[in-house]
């Protein structure tokens, strides 16, 4: 929560995830920028967690959380999500499924990264990452791969901060409606 206008213009997030402030002079006024603390939770969630997706923040899931298709994901070992917590509140998330192939040793696919605006610039995204980075070793995964938009600026340079490289040449992905009938 700003303290004051100034706040508005804090450019170093590292500072607010560690709970420091800044001063400011300004017509003989001290002013303290920053915001109070936070003590967010970062957790694994599993079957029997789905009440903790009942309270959601705005902006972090593309639509309402569905307690059918919330309740068969958490029951799928192989489905996983890991969730950023503030007060109980979720406020961040990374999906991802780990998969095997005959010929191939298991992959993580990271299938969405998302924070609440109220919460981006703190590191969270890449502690969402990292631990979900982390839960796909230990399935003895060997890589873990997530697709993104060129124009995702955002997105890019978060992947690119945590360690991502780009395959060359640059792949390419294709959609596929199943809902209607594909003519053969």
């Amino acid at each position: 929560m700003p303290l004051c206008p100034l706040s508005q213009n804090i450019r170093r997030p590292a500072e607010f995830s560690a709970g420091r402030f800044s001063l400011a002079l300004s017509g003989g006024i001290v002013f303290l920028r920053g915001i109070a603390p936070v003590n967010i939770e970062i957790k694994m969630l599993g079957p029997g967690d789905a009440h903790v997706l009942g309270k959601v923040a705005k902006e972090v899931f593309d639509y309402p959380v569905n307690a059918t298709f919330t309740v068969e994901f958490l029951n799928d070992p192989r489905h996983h999500l890991v969730v950023a917590l503030d007060e109980g509140r979720v406020v961040g998330f990374v999906s991802a499924v780990h998969y095997v192939h005959p010929d191939k040793a298991p992959e993580l696919w990271i299938n969405e990264v998302s924070v609440a605006s109220t919460h981006r610039r703190r590191r969270l995204a890449k502690k969402l990452l990292a631990s979900m980075f982390a839960l796909g070793r230990s399935y003895g995964c060997s890589e873990a791969w997530v697709g993104t938009e060129r124009s995702n600026s955002a997105a890019m340079a978060l992947y690119a901060s945590v360690g991502g490289a780009e395959p060359q040449p640059d792949p390419v992905y294709f959609t596929f409606s199943l809902s209607d009938r594909v003519t053969e």
